[in-house]
């Protein structure tokens, strides 16, 4: 059952069932021959209680009996000594060590495989300093194996007062991003639910673009703790993940609220994720049912072939668009069911989302556009601007993706 990863049987071993080393040495080269950067989940709060470093030094763990949520041990009191379950003992971060075995499996693996960086679990259940200590060891490795990129899970629920527990564990000497949570939550209202108002994500982008760099936070739909944001857009996210799973929608519109998203997420500043399964609508409740086999290109239905290929489209525009990796963001409309900014740049996009709410025509302000031709990717539409105020026509439901018709990024829907 610990396919997932999350349950450490051995700290220095991949796992054998899905290829070992020789297996992860062929995806590293593969990756970077490919020209991708690869960073590999390190999970240095807990082992697997078969794992030999539990059986060897029990003294490197917490005492067991303190479960996480549970009534006597409740996660606001205990999260840095906590177990998550019964089978995964706490390592106990204050004990030498345990500390130093834990920093070394980071640089064994990081050296090891060649890799990029780590995205590192469970941050807020160990002290801040661990994750200080494992950037600061493998930023210290050789030249060559030097992973330099550290993402960190610090789960939050929504809101802007969740972003002090984000930027707590960032800066120079720890993190370089974190996963952005609370913007998560966000999309899954107002696009998902489609109960909230864009202007609500707005103001949290303000507030984010205050406190954060630009790169600083990686933006999400779900993940393998939360439901799948196409069962949050069906309606379906309350049912018991074993016995009530979610059912893969029929209806095209969870689909079409999932698109929405991700166009939303691939043109925001920060750094796009996209969780495997998302690129196709895989349907999917609590844990374990969010963490489905991907099907293959023979099982998908019709809906889920045009969001494969949706998405790739916007990845490939994020490659191809300087404006959209590195642009401020220009809010330019903000309504209940309407959300329109600019990407700015020498090449600038302009993104226009509306959700199925929106109705009648609407107009971005002087200025939005710069003078000449703009097609929307999506749609084809050709549109010129004067730099006056342009109306467009309502489109529930979908968005716009705009550039100039020169643009060479232009190419890439028409292909």
């Amino acid at each position: 059952e610990g396919y997932h990863g999350y349950w450490p049987l051995e700290s220095r071993a991949a796992e054998p069932r899905i290829g070992g080393e020789a297996a992860l040495d062929r995806l590293v080269a593969r990756g970077h021959d490919a020209g991708l950067a690869l960073i590999l989940d390190l999970v240095p709060n807990h082992v697997y209680e078969d794992n030999a470093r539990y059986r060897d030094h029990l003294d490197w763990f917490g005492p067991p009996g303190c479960v996480c949520g549970t009534p006597s041990c409740p996660w606001s009191e205990h999260i840095q000594t906590c177990w998550f379950t019964p089978y995964l003992p706490d390592v106990d971060w204050p004990v030498r060590e345990a500390r130093d075995a834990a920093i070394e499996d980071a640089r064994f693996w990081s050296r090891r495989f060649d890799l990029d960086g780590f995205r590192i679990d469970a941050v807020p259940m160990m002290p801040r300093g661990a994750t200080r200590r494992v950037a600061d060891a493998t930023r210290r490795l050789e030249p060559g194996s030097e992973a330099s990129f550290l993402l960190g899970e610090v789960f939050t629920g929504p809101g802007e007062g969740a972003l002090g527990a984000l930027r707590y564990y960032l800066g120079p000497a720890g993190l370089d991003a974190v996963f952005d949570f609370p913007l998560m939550w966000a999309i899954h209202d107002v696009i998902g639910r489609d109960t909230g108002r864009f202007g609500d994500i707005d103001g949290l982008l303000a507030v984010e673009e205050q406190t954060f760099g630009p790169a600083s936070l990686a933006r999400i739909l779900d993940n393998h703790d939360t439901v799948r944001f196409l069962s949050v857009a069906e309606g379906d996210a309350g049912g018991d993940p074993w016995d009530a799973p979610a059912v893969q929608p029929i209806d095209e519109t969870p689909y079409r609220r999932l698109m929405l998203a991700q166009a939303l997420v691939f043109t925001l500043p920060g750094i796009p994720v996209l969780y495997q399964g998302d690129e196709v609508g895989v349907a999917g409740g609590g844990d374990p049912d969010n963490r489905r086999v991907l099907p293959g290109d023979d099982a998908l239905s019709a809906i889920q072939g045009e969001v494969l290929e949706f998405t790739q489209r916007l990845g490939q525009l994020r490659r191809c668009s300087e404006a959209l990796r590195r642009g401020a963001r220009t809010p330019l409309s903000t309504a209940s069911h309407r959300y329109a900014f600019r990407r700015d740049g020498e090449r600038p996009v302009v993104v226009v989302l509306e959700t199925e709410g929106a109705s009648g025509d609407f107009t971005l302000p002087t200025g939005s556009l710069t003078p000449g031709e703009w097609v929307d990717l999506v749609s084809g539409e050709s549109l010129t601007s004067d730099g006056s105020p342009i109306a467009l026509d309502a489109a529930p439901g979908r968005a716009r993706v705009l550039v100039r018709a020169d643009d060479p990024c232009a190419a890439i829907w028409a292909e």
